[in-house]
């Protein structure tokens, strides 16, 4: 994040403890993604699950490329969750990260090509691809929810 945003140390302590609850609680679609991202095994990056950013707990964080991993369930595609999604996404990228989105059904049908378009991601930005298009340039804003599962061209 560019500047420490100063959260209140009861919600940091709240967002710990939330973070840690939601590590022991994941979705399948999360843990199948995690066994994927774990021990360096995308491209050596170590990603963090359930990470606290700001007021906000990310399923899956590279703080080395400023890169959020989100995995979004069903309840993601009311349009309440959509607005508060588009909200979240706009403070992530505002504090200099970036956001990917898939939904449950991406990651549970196609695992591997989810990984696979992270890693082209990655890929891309270490050519000074993502950089060209601003420094908050979210590399997947495409919202997720409405998916189908196959990858969009």
């Amino acid at each position: 994040m560019r500047t420490r945003e100063q959260v209140p140390k009861d919600v940091r302590a709240f967002l710990r403890q939330r973070a840690k609850q939601m590590r022991r609680a994941m979705t399948p679609a999360e843990r199948l993604l995690w066994s994927h991202l774990r021990n360096d095994q995308l491209d050596g990056l170590r990603f963090r699950r359930q990470q606290p950013v700001g007021p906000y707990v990310a399923d899956f964080m590279c703080p080395k490329i400023k890169l959020i991993v989100e995995v979004d369930g069903d309840v993601h595609a009311t349009a309440e969750q959509l607005e508060k999604d588009r909200v979240r996404t706009e403070y992530l990228v505002g504090h200099g990260l970036y956001v990917m989105r898939f939904n449950n059904r991406e990651v549970l049908s196609d695992v591997e090509e989810c990984v696979e378009e992270v890693r082209r991601w990655v890929s891309e930005r270490a050519s000074g691809g993502p950089k060209d298009r601003g420094p908050c340039a979210s590399p997947s804003p495409r919202p997720s929810p409405r998916s189908t599962g196959k990858r969009e061209s």
